[in-house]
This record gives C-alpha cells, sequence and structure tokens, in this order.
C-alpha cells in the first residue's frame, strides 16, 4: 500500500485525535468516566437519535470488556446521573435507558469541537502523490 501521507501530516492528525479526547475530559469532569469505553456507550445511545436502549443492549455497545464489567459500568453511570434508567413499558422485565440531558449536551459539544478539530487537522493533510 503506497504511503498517502507525512509524517509530519500524520502527526497534525494524531495531534488534534489528541485534543478531541483532552477537549472530552475536561468537559466531563469525572475521571471515572474518561475511559473510551464509556466515550463508546454514550455515542451509541446518543446515535439512536433520542430513543430509549433497553439496557442489556448497553452492554454490547462496551465490547472491550466483559458482559459483568460492562453491567458494572453502566450502573456506575446511572448512579452518577450519567444515564436515566426507566421501566419498560412493553416489557416487564427489562429497563430502558437513556442519556441524561447534561451528557447529551457534552457528547453534543465535544462532537462540534472534534468536527472543528479534524477539519483543521485534515486541511493540513494532503495525500502525497504517487
Amino acid at each position: 500500500m503506497a504511503r498517502q501521507f507525512s509524517d509530519q501530516e500524520r502527526r497534525h492528525f494524531a495531534a488534534a485525535l489528541k485534543r478531541v479526547g483532552l477537549a472530552w475530559q475536561a468537559r466531563l469532569q469525572d475521571e471515572d468516566f474518561y475511559a473510551l469505553d464509556y466515550f463508546d456507550l454514550f455515542t451509541e445511545i446518543w446515535l439512536r437519535e433520542g430513543e430509549d436502549v433497553i439496557k442489556t443492549d448497553c452492554y454490547r455497545f462496551m465490547s472491550g470488556m466483559s458482559r459483568q464489567t460492562a453491567k458494572k459500568y453502566v450502573q456506575r453511570a446511572i448512579e452518577r446521573g450519567h444515564l436515566i434508567e426507566r421501566d419498560n413499558p412493553r416489557d416487564k422485565r427489562s429497563k430502558l435507558i437513556s442519556l441524561s440531558p447534561r451528557i447529551k449536551a457534552l457528547i453534543e459539544q465535544n462532537f462540534d469541537h472534534a468536527a472543528t478539530a479534524l477539519r483543521k487537522a485534515l486541511r493540513r493533510c494532503r495525500p502525497m502523490e504517487n
């Protein structure tokens, strides 16, 4: 595979990604939730456009860990108020999960920041000629 970008351009892109991660940490202000697994969880729920998610489905969103660990992570997010848990009116055996308004707003701010940072980084990167 031909090399598409110079090392300097790759560094610009990597630095932008790092700034995005640091911005997420600064916005969240809860170091227990800096793990990318939480970002994956919150993002997957956000992608469902405001629809509640069945709680057990949330465990699949954290694919980098065991189901048992994912259960603990989801429960911690509920206890801290990052996720909202409600009864499922269609199935009394399951619970529904949604993002808290605060986490939803933080994720959207982070996406805006990420899009801006990555757009700037990409402007500095031009594919190398073969």
